[in-house]
């Protein structure tokens, strides 16, 4: 998803690719394979990809893979979850996400900006969150009970010269096992728009080439990305039953 490689989809790939694993790439406005064998991939992710371009076979055979050890991750967008218009409501792949998927616009756009923090003990703690970024949308996701929240965000309110994070907090990052796999689910996009300051994280800067047009990002958003597809492969250290 997100578009095609050298385009949207260049800023997370080029760091999949960076880290040294192999990447197969579908357009946004390509189906999925009928006869698509997950099992051979270590990690399926859906990003502002549209549930109707993938055929019902693949879904059934998504979702059996991560029920029998396989890793899923779903990136936030208006093609995700719910989305723009009920993208995955009542498909085989909600089945074996870690939020519960409605019938309604799960899409929220956040002009003030939305500040992440992770939750302790998350895998993200490791990174330097002392002066985080904003994101500027996100999918409000129903989080199922046994999902573990690593990532929460909490709105800006910014009223004249008055500037405040408002108490409340919204889920952007869970996961939960699925049967013997791995489900995550990140609630904001890795890409412009709704990834806002996000891309720019870091005091440093990297150009990676990886995905065929040269991206620009700051090195705390690689290396937040590359935590979060390290740590949505399932048994990434050992074989796959």
């Amino acid at each position: 998803g997100d578009g095609v490689l050298t385009g949207a989809a260049a800023c997370a790939a080029s760091v999949i690719i960076d880290n040294g694993f192999a990447l197969d790439h579908v357009s946004s406005n390509t189906m999925l394979a009928n006869d698509l064998d997950p099992s051979v991939y270590s990690l399926i992710i859906l990003s502002d990809y549209l549930g109707k371009m993938i055929p019902i076979n693949t879904q059934t055979a998504i979702a059996s893979y991560v029920q029998n050890g396989g890793s899923l991750l779903m990136i936030g967008g208006f093609l995700s979850f719910a989305g723009l218009d009920r993208c995955y409501t009542g498909t085989a792949i909600a089945n074996v996400l870690p939020v519960k998927i409605g019938a309604t616009d799960d899409r929220r756009n956040v002009p003030q900006g939305i500040v992440p923090k992770p939750t302790a003990g998350s895998v993200f703690e490791t990174l330097d969150w002392s002066k985080p970024p904003v994101i500027c949308g996100y999918n409000d996701l129903d989080i199922c009970e046994d999902a573990e929240i690593l990532l929460t965000g909490s709105h800006l309110s910014i009223n004249g010269n008055n500037v405040s994070l408002l108490p409340e907090t919204v889920p952007l990052c869970v996961r939960k096992k699925v049967g013997r796999g791995l489900s995550t689910a990140l609630a904001f996009d890795l890409a412009p728009h709704w990834v806002g300051g996000f891309l720019d994280w870091g005091r440093e800067r990297v150009v990676l080439h990886g995905a065929g047009r040269p991206v620009e990002m700051g090195t705390i958003y690689r290396e937040f990305v590359t935590i979060l597809i390290e740590s949505s492969i399932n048994n990434l250290s050992g074989d796959r039953e």
